[in-house]
Parts: structure tokens; sequence; C-alpha cells
């Protein structure tokens, strides 16, 4: 009997370890990697989907199993220290399984799942989903009872340690935690759920606005040309705007030695990304691959804009300005009725900041909204009007319109 139950005993220690284990490593893992870890398309992608999904499933197998193990080894253990004809070598036994029991349900997860739960959550999570199944009624009797309780004490799944992205988003949008969020942490928050969503295209510099540096000028005359803006880093382009060769860093032309050596020579190459890559994944590839400034390319291989690490974070905590930047105002006030506008200016901060109520369309900005007006680039003093606003062009080139006098004829109804 000593025997067989010696073995018992040992299969019910390790299935405490594995159980203990994967609980720890269902807790302790790190989602968003995991989350990056399935988008590159690998063998484990399905699995890892399948756990992110209902995490709570597994963490309740993992617990109830891991119950059901502890269970049987103390039942054992207590089976060895009281058995009816007791010697020193069964209550030796005794002693040492409680020792086990300690070992394998804590001391082992913490020290060997706890440091590699990422790893250990992907190799448990088909196991845990395997031993769902015979342990289904226990699982969800669990599951039923937590709701139960959940809901008459009038929480919900607020304790159950598992919110979904919209549950969060839920909690904060409430307008008591929006209240004591202040405006910028209301802000923040709703950067922070758009920027999972948000695609490069969104948060780049378009090539138009970008000041970029030819590939033929020296280090002298790429200096002189620096000096009234002097960024951190430059675009260089072959012959054209749009063909970016590479990026140089301010450091690297400050450090070369000789005025008339070309700058060809100190600029790094080039990182693309597609228009459509979502920005959390290119902030993670900023940080893999250790480049700051990178070339968007639209679906045809055509350079569209630039984006760097600083843009990607705006994208979270808002504008971020440095010793270099200056105070920007993209529109001001001539009367109650009148007003000046850079064509730059994003349609819906303009709507904001004057109560318009501009439409969205194939545009963002200004410009957009009025060359869809014109259908062409107006010349400086043409105008338009839409609904009880008329617009006038002040400054325009052939290729674009630079300021808007925006003359709102009657005012709108309060309320």
């Amino acid at each position: 009997m000593s025997a067989g139950l010696g073995l018992f005993l040992l299969g019910c220690l390790l299935a405490l370890a594995l159980f203990s284990g994967a609980g720890t490593s269902v807790v302790f893992a790190d989602r968003a990697a995991l989350r990056r870890h399935s988008r590159t398309g690998s063998d484990q992608a399905p699995t890892i989907e399948r756990f992110l999904e209902r995490p709570h499933y597994s963490w309740t197998t993992a617990m109830v199993g891991g119950r059901l193990a502890f269970v049987a080894a103390a039942g054992t253990s207590c089976a060895f220290l009281f058995c009816p004809d007791p010697s020193p070598t069964t209550a030796g036994a005794g002693l040492l399984a409680a020792a086990g029991i300690l070992f394998f349900g804590r001391v082992l997860p913490e020290l060997f799942f706890l440091p590699r739960s990422n790893q250990a959550v992907v190799g448990m999570a088909f196991a845990l989903r395997v031993f769902f199944w015979p342990l289904s009624p226990l699982v969800l009797l669990v599951l039923l009872v937590d709701a139960a309780a959940q809901a008459a004490l009038g929480r919900g799944r607020e304790r159950s340690g598992w919110l979904t992205r919209d549950e969060l988003k839920l909690l904060l949008t409430a307008p008591s935690a929006r209240s004591s969020l202040g405006e910028e942490g209301r802000q923040m928050v709703d950067r922070i759920f758009e920027f999972s969503e948000t695609t490069v295209e969104e948060a780049m510099i378009p090539l138009v606005e970008v000041d970029a540096l030819e590939d033929s000028l020296t280090v002298g005359e790429a200096a002189r040309k620096i000096a009234p803006s002097m960024y951190s880093r430059y675009p260089v382009y072959h012959d054209r705007i749009d063909n970016i060769v590479g990026a140089l860093h301010t450091v690297d032309l400050m450090r070369a030695s000789n005025p008339g050596e070309p700058v060809a020579g100190l600029v790094r190459p080039p990182h693309y990304v597609p228009f459509n890559k979502p920005l959390d994944e290119l902030l993670f590839a900023l940080q893999q691959e250790n480049f700051s400034l990178a070339v968007v390319v639209d679906e045809y291989g055509g350079c569209i804009g630039i984006i760097t690490r600083e843009d990607i974070i705006e994208e979270i905590v808002g504008e971020i300005e440095d010793e270099h930047d200056e105070p920007e105002t993209l529109w001001r006030r001539i009367n109650e009725r009148v007003f000046e506008a850079n064509a730059t200016l994003a349609i819906e901060e303009l709507n904001d900041a004057l109560d318009l109520d501009l439409p969205e369309g194939d545009y963002d900005t200004l410009a957009g909204f009025l060359l869809f007006l014109f259908r062409r680039v107006p010349r400086p003093g043409e105008r338009i009007r839409y609904r009880d606003i008329i617009f006038t062009v002040t400054a325009a080139d052939p290729r674009a319109i630079r300021e808007v006098r925006i003359e709102i004829i009657r005012l709108r109804p309060e309320g």
C-alpha cells in the first residue's frame, strides 16, 4: 500500500506544481507582449488569441485543478501519518509529503514560473484547455458562484481581475471618473484608447511640411540651411523630395571637420514603413531596432511623409514642446464674426475653436475643405460661401492655399 500511495502522492505533487505554475503564469503574463507575439503569425498565435479572449477561464481551471491536487496530496499525507500500522518510515513520508506540498504548491511556481510567465502561459494554455473539459462542471460552477456573488454585492465583475478593453473604457469614460481626471487626463485617456487603432498615416508629417536636405549639399551649406530650425534629424533626398535616401543627424553634421565635405557621406540608411501600419507596432519596432525616424511609403512605394518617435508619443501625451519649438497659433480672432486662420488648421480643431459644424470628408485641414469646395486651387482674393460662413483666400500659391479669412454672416444660435 505504501508504494502505491507514494506514486499517487508524487502524481498529486506534480499536478499541484503544474496547476499552481499555470495560475501564476496566467496572472503575471504580459498581455501586451503576448498580443504583439500573436501578430507575428507564429504557430502559437491561435493558442495565444484564445487565451487572451477568455483568460479568466484559464485561471479558474488552474485554480480548480490546483485545489483538487492539493486536497489529494494533503489526504495522502494524512494517510501516511495516521495509518493503522505507523512506523518511522510512514511518519517520515507523511512529513516529507507536507513539505512537498509547500514546495510544489508555493515555492516552485514563484521560482520557476513567475520569471518566465510569458513563455509558460503559451506552453500551458493548451494544457489548461485540455483540462478544462474534465474539470468543466467545477470550473463553470465556480464561475457561476463568483458571478452571483459579485452581482449580489452590486459589483458585477469588478473584482474578478479581468477587465476587457470595453469594460475599462466604460469605467474611465463614466462621468464620475472623467470629472476626477481633469481636462488633460480625459484627453490622454481618449488618446490611449485610440492609439492602438491609429495608423502611421494619421500621425505622420506630410512631405509638404517636412524640412529636408538635398544630398548634393556640403556640410557647410547644410549647416547654414538648418540653422533657423535646428531639429535633431533631417530627411535627405536625391533630386526630388519624394525620393528620400536617408536621415542626417544634426550631431553627425556638427562633428564633421570639413565644411566642403558632401553630406551624402554622413547620411544614415532610411527605415521605410507602410502608411497603414498600426502605431503601436511601429513604436515597438522603433524600440527593438533602435531608430528614431522612419519614412512613410504608400502602396505604390512612393514616399508620402516621415514619422519620428516624438510624433508617436505625442499621439498619447499630446503636443511635446522642446527648446526649438515656437508657440504656434493657427488662427486668431479679428472681431466677433471675423477670424483669420492658417490653411493647415485641422477641421476638427477649427470646429471646436469657433463652434462651427464643417463636415468631415476626404480631407483633414481647412485647405482640404476649401479645395473640395472650389474643386481647384483658388487664387488670393477669391471667396466662397458655405452655409452662413464666407471663406476668403488671403494667401496662396499655384500649389496650395496658405491663409484664409473666415467671416460668419450670422452668429450661431445659443443652445
